[in-house]
């Protein structure tokens, strides 16, 4: 009777065992954010000063309680000031802004550099080729802290104040644990769609109107705007894209 008892524990043991790694696997395999998200509220931070990033910051605020989130925009410094300097307001926790001036409070000693070989490279007589909104967006990349993601920056640019002299393309920053995979890459296709001409012609027509509310509603509507659900993340390696309907 014993030989036969061992064999029956040790065959229960493989499945317990199985059961468990099963369990895990599947962790393993979903989105790992997706549990934190749906729950939180999303505060938009955007400088009230900045008409071209109010146009952006209402964009994300429709898009996102189009997915059904709690979203708000705080038209407040961006910015505060803090006994080790100057740092993210964290009042919010999803700001609109642009890539230098991000990097400028993130890592201000990499912004001097990179802003210094930037302004020579500009005074040139040749081209050097190098990108330098790409250099400035990894090194912002590189400058987040732990907790904060962010996308490709827009080929929109503003923050034309912002020092040191930086590529100032619009991109946002965001709580990592805020979105699932679907939200970051909607944000990220939004973020990476939107035009200058755009930005510009939505502000100039809030500006008239006094309702930049209504203005967005209606270039998102007329835009035709379709986020493709496509495989892969959403951040700032590309793997997002977004298409006009008709």
């Amino acid at each position: 009777m014993r030989s036969c008892a061992r064999p029956a524990r040790a065959i229960a043991g493989v499945v317990l065992t199985a059961t468990l790694l099963s369990g895990c696997s599947s962790q393993f395999d979903a989105d790992p954010y997706a549990d934190n998200s749906k729950h939180a509220p999303i505060d938009i931070m955007v400088d009230a000063n900045e008409a071209d990033q109010l146009v952006l910051a209402e964009i994300f605020r429709q898009e996102l309680i189009g997915q059904g989130r709690e979203a708000s925009i705080m038209k407040e410094d961006i910015f505060q000031e803090t006994k080790a300097g100057r740092s993210l307001n964290q009042r919010g926790n999803f700001y609109v802004g642009c890539t230098g001036a991000f990097l400028g409070v993130l890592n201000p000693g990499e912004a001097r550099e990179i802003s210094k070989d930037y302004r020579k490279a500009q005074q040139a007589s040749q081209p050097s080729g190098e990108d330098y909104l790409a250099r400035t967006h990894i090194a912002l990349m590189s400058s987040l802290p732990s907790d904060l993601g962010t996308v490709e920056p827009s080929g929109a640019t503003g923050c034309e104040d912002a020092t040191p002299e930086l590529p100032e393309n619009f991109v946002v920053l965001y709580q990592d644990e805020l979105f699932d995979r679907e939200e970051r890459q909607s944000v990220a296709s939004l973020t990476k769609f939107i035009t200058q001409k755009d930005i510009s012609e939505m502000a100039e027509k809030a500006a008239q109107k006094g309702d930049v509310e209504k203005v967005v509603r209606t270039w998102l509507h007329d835009s035709g705007i379709k986020i493709l659900d496509e495989e892969g993340d959403s951040d700032s390696s590309g793997g997002s894209d977004l298409t006009g309907g008709s």
